[in-house]
């Protein structure tokens, strides 16, 4: 596409990324003060992997926003700067591919406690999974900064910089290999631990189903052998059948949270492979054609990534019914029956 043209679209693809961004970042501030006014809506698991997620999308997402609009009409000129290039690009890597890691710990710790039925991780362990995944993820971002003249570059849409397609040396290659890697494989590693999750979780149903499909035969043959003769009920027999069924309420209302916890974790997942989807392929395409796209691709391509930002917080408190509780508390009104 000529220069020209692009320039004709190119205020209103900045104003949708603006938009898109801004709405992100404010967004995230909404499940981030809703965990922080009550430290105990969540297990401490779930604080550590969402507070990760969260504080990622809402540096990415406001980064982002102040990116785009400084470049409004300069042709992001400030991204000439070799020094303010690198650190912006170093920055998107970290925000990018902390996400998706963030979502692998969700998973990994999902299938633990369901699956293997283990007990949650530690409030040391999940604090250094979460230390340890950012921690990573800085070094291999830095690595582009081995490259004679820095492996940022600023992309064709001007919006931001990103790793060189066209460079050979090793560190930018290292890290485009791995970023392409972690967004692919990923992914799979997540589908395939919720695959078992769910088969885990249908079990478990059918279980629970027969359970309470014979406790209410036994309780019913137990009343026709005693009709007519209450008498005969003995205590012990009705504090027994009060026993069964505080244990199978027990189990259907734990399986039920398990249910819960597992759809809103995958439409995370479903949202982030919508919203990166496309990002992944124009990295592909770069990488095997060894040359950036052309500039209306790379900046229509850069708006769906800024999605997944926005979508995460709506996602959390619409199904979850803790969150949608802290939200109304924090706008000072009262949640619908």
């Amino acid at each position: 596409m000529p220069e020209s043209d692009f320039d004709s679209v190119e205020g209103i693809i900045r104003g949708l990324a603006v938009c898109i961004n801004g709405a992100a970042a404010v967004a995230n501030i909404v499940p981030l003060t809703a965990i922080l006014r009550t430290p105990r809506l969540l297990s401490i698991n779930e604080v550590a992997l969402n507070m990760s997620l969260i504080i990622s999308d809402f540096c990415l997402s406001s980064m982002m926003t102040m990116a785009v609009a400084t470049g409004w009409g300069n042709h992001g000129a400030f991204l000439d700067n070799r020094a303010v290039c690198q650190l912006q690009g170093i920055a998107t890597q970290v925000f990018s591919v902390v996400s998706i890691l963030t979502l692998l710990l969700i998973s990994v710790n999902n299938y633990l406690v369901i699956v293997l039925e283990w007990q949650h991780l530690t409030r040391p362990q999940i604090a250094g999974c979460v230390v340890v995944s950012w921690a990573v993820i800085i070094g291999w971002a830095c690595l582009p900064l081995a490259v004679p003249g820095g492996g940022f570059v600023k992309q064709p849409s001007e919006f931001y910089c990103e790793l060189d397609a066209t460079s050979t040396h090793p560190a930018a290659v290292t890290v485009l290999s791995i970023n392409i890697c972690a967004m692919t494989a990923t992914p799979a590693l997540i589908g395939l631990l919720y695959t078992l999750i769910v088969r885990k979780l249908w079990i478990s149903s059918q279980r629970l189903s027969t359970a309470l499909t014979s406790s209410s035969k036994g309780m019913m043959s137990e009343a026709e052998t005693n009709k007519g003769s209450l008498t005969r009920q003995s205590a012990v027999s009705r504090n027994s059948h009060t026993s069964r069924q505080l244990i199978t309420a027990g189990r259907s209302k734990n399986l039920q949270l398990q249910i819960a916890l597992v759809k809103r974790a995958l439409s995370l997942v479903l949202v982030f492979l919508l919203s990166w989807g496309a990002y992944v392929i124009m990295l592909i395409v770069e990488y095997a054609n060894g040359k950036p796209v052309t500039q209306l691709t790379e900046a229509v391509v850069f708006l769906f990534p800024s999605l997944n930002a926005l979508l995460n917080p709506i996602v959390l408190v619409l199904m979850d019914r803790r969150y949608r509780e802290a939200v109304y508390d924090i706008f000072g009104q009262k949640p619908k029956p």
